[in-house]
Parts: C-alpha cells; sequence; structure tokens
C-alpha cells in the first residue's frame, strides 16, 4: 500500500513535469502493450451540455488508436462516436478528431467533423452505443489550465502500476461549442484531463474513483484517484487540493461515493477528505448527466455496458458538488466496478 504522507507544494509545475511529455509521444511497439491516452472533459453549467474524450491504443495493436467521442446534452441525451486511425506525432489526430496542444501545461485544442450517435444515458447503463443512426457532430473546444499538473505517481509516492506508467491530471476550463445536427450549444465551463503513457492492462483492477472538480468563482481545484485490485487491496488514494497559492497533496482519509448500478446510480454524491493542516472537510454533490462505458480485459474501451463476462464498467459523470463554506464545484467524475459487483436495472 502507498505512503500516506500529505504535503504542501507551491508553483506551477510542482512536480517539474517536462514540456514535451505534454505532447503526443507516439506508438511504441518495444513494450508489450504499450499505451497512450488522452481524457479531456468540461461540463457548460449555462447550457447543460459538456464532452468527454478518451483516446487510446488498441490492446493488441500499439499504432492503432481510437477516440471515444461523448457529447452530454441537456435531458439525458447523449451523441456517441468512437473512431480509429494511426496517429503521429507531435499532435494527436484520430480520424476528423484532434487534440492540438497549443502550449505545452497550458492550453490545448480539441476539434472534431463529423458524426455520431444520438441516444441516452439510460441507453448506455444496457448495451453497446455509438453505431446507430448517427447525426452530425462539431465540437471546437479550447481547454486552458486551471491550476497545477499532478503527477499521480509522484505525489502518491508509489511505483508505476499495471495500468499505466506516466499519468498526469490537470484541472481546466473550457470555451466553445458543440453542433449537433443544426444546433449551438455555447461550451463556458470546467473541466479536467489525463495524459498517461506506459504499459496498460486493466485485469488486475476491481474499481475506481476518478475525479477532477473546478470551482468557476474562486478558482479552487480538487482532484484525486482511489484503485484497488480485484482482491480487494487499495492500490492508490490521492489526491490534490488546489487553493489560493498551494497546491496541497493528500494521500488517504478520502471517501466518495460509488456507483451500484451499470446506470451510475445513486446520483447523490458525499465526498470527505482531510487537508494537511487537519481539516475535515465534507460536501454532498450529485450527478448532472453520465454516460456508461466499458473496459473489457485487458484494456478494451467501449462506449455503452457490455454486459457479458466481467469487465470493468465505468460510469463517467458531470458533477456538481457544494463546500461546506458556499463554494459550488463542477467537473468530472468516474466511478468504476467490476460487472458483478454492480446491479443490472
Amino acid at each position: 500500500m502507498q505512503p500516506t504522507v500529505n504535503r504542501v507544494m507551491h508553483g506551477d509545475n510542482p512536480f517539474e513535469v517536462s514540456p514535451e511529455l505534454d505532447s503526443f509521444q507516439g506508438p511504441r511497439t518495444d513494450v508489450p502493450r504499450w499505451n497512450e491516452t488522452f481524457f479531456f472533459s468540461t461540463w457548460s453549467p449555462t447550457t447543460e451540455a459538456g464532452v468527454f474524450v478518451h483516446t487510446g491504443a488498441d490492446a493488441a495493436d500499439p499504432e492503432l488508436f481510437y477516440a471515444q467521442l461523448i457529447v452530454y446534452l441537456p435531458g439525458g441525451e447523449l451523441v456517441v462516436e468512437r473512431i480509429w486511425d494511426r496517429p503521429t506525432p507531435p499532435d494527436l489526430h484520430v480520424g476528423p478528431f484532434s487534440i492540438t496542444t497549443k502550449e505545452p501545461l497550458r492550453r490545448w485544442r480539441l476539434q472534431y467533423d463529423g458524426a455520431g450517435e444520438r441516444t441516452t444515458s439510460e441507453r448506455a447503463g444496457s448495451q453497446p452505443i455509438g453505431a446507430g443512426l448517427a447525426v452530425p457532430l462539431r465540437l471546437d473546444i479550447d481547454f486552458v489550465a486551471a491550476g497545477p499538473i499532478w503527477d499521480m505517481f509522484k505525489a502518491g509516492q508509489i511505483r508505476h502500476s499495471d495500468w499505466s506508467g506516466m499519468h498526469h491530471e490537470q484541472i481546466t476550463r473550457a470555451t466553445g461549442t458543440i453542433t449537433v445536427a443544426d444546433k449551438i450549444y455555447e461550451i463556458d465551463g470546467c473541466g479536467f484531463r489525463d495524459h498517461s503513457t506506459g504499459p496498460r492492462d486493466f485485469s488486475t483492477i476491481g474499481g475506481d474513483r476518478f475525479w477532477g472538480l473546478v470551482s468557476p468563482t474562486t478558482g479552487r481545484g480538487f482532484q484525486g484517484l482511489t484503485a484497488w485490485k480485484r482482491t480487494g487491496e487499495l492500490e492508490i488514494c490521492s489526491a490534490a487540493y488546489t487553493i489560493d497559492d498551494t497546491f496541497e497533496i493528500i494521500n488517504g482519509s478520502i471517501e466518495l461515493t460509488g456507483a451500484t448500478d451499470t446506470r451510475g446510480n445513486p446520483k447523490a454524491l458525499d465526498l470527505s477528505f482531510t487537508r494537511p493542516n487537519g481539516e475535515y472537510l465534507q460536501a454532498s454533490g450529485r450527478i448532472l448527466h453520465t454516460v456508461t462505458i466499458t473496459i473489457a480485459d485487458p484494456n478494451h474501451n467501449i462506449n455503452g455496458a457490455l454486459l457479458d463476462g466481467d469487465p470493468l464498467i465505468l460510469s463517467e459523470s458531470q458533477v456538481r458538488f457544494d463546500w461546506p463554506d458556499g463554494d459550488t464545484f463542477y467537473g468530472h467524475l468516474e466511478r468504476g466496478a467490476r460487472l458483478t459487483d454492480l446491479q443490472i436495472p
């Protein structure tokens, strides 16, 4: 198990992450199950729309990349797509989708001009999705860092895992547009990004909580990961709380409501943690929108719920948390569990 040393750090890049590591590194064929993943998520409270994008390499072919595109629309609607390509550095292009690093560690742009299946969160919790009748879909969203990079493994003081070698997370702000058919949704929201490289095999993972939250008014942020093995052994429980000019690293003593079924219930959430100064903080939250995705062993990513065998089922949700001092945070929450540990509605 990881150490539980909490500490306070300062600066825009407290873990001294090299800017060169922020761009697409490109595939490697010399390491079994090598992968490189990008994850961007944002939610706009005013328009009740957002996006979740996850890209990575195929488990059997490290040169073949997928991009999972999830658009959250009002009323529980989704637009979903999964595309494939063989990209080359420095920017990641998967067919008509691209992630461009405009300024390393600070600014990125996501663009897509294609189509996706219009569906619902309810349907995503009961079957694979993304191959039905399509509607035109465009994304053009700029992401800007809202806090320092959190190096998960350096923060948690643990060795690299079976599912990643380098893991960098960062809270963000985002502006832009989502266009579905002829309707435009303006995006002005809070979000979260992730970039990881290394061998990637989820076969041993039993579940997780993975989150990135930002206050649009105070700029405070909270991001973290709790993951455990199928045996029940805790692998990592680490977080970073950004407040004023400090970056508080919190290892252990974090509690966050998990999912009970394949549709991401319950929708009410509780979050609690202890800061390095000893202050105990407890916040209440709720799910604003959600989509279910599946990771079949060792690392096959599928939109929707695959109800076959015992895959890892992930509820990828846009959330709101109300802090005890009246501040409000928005962001992304992933809650994962094995299918056999969940109910099927």
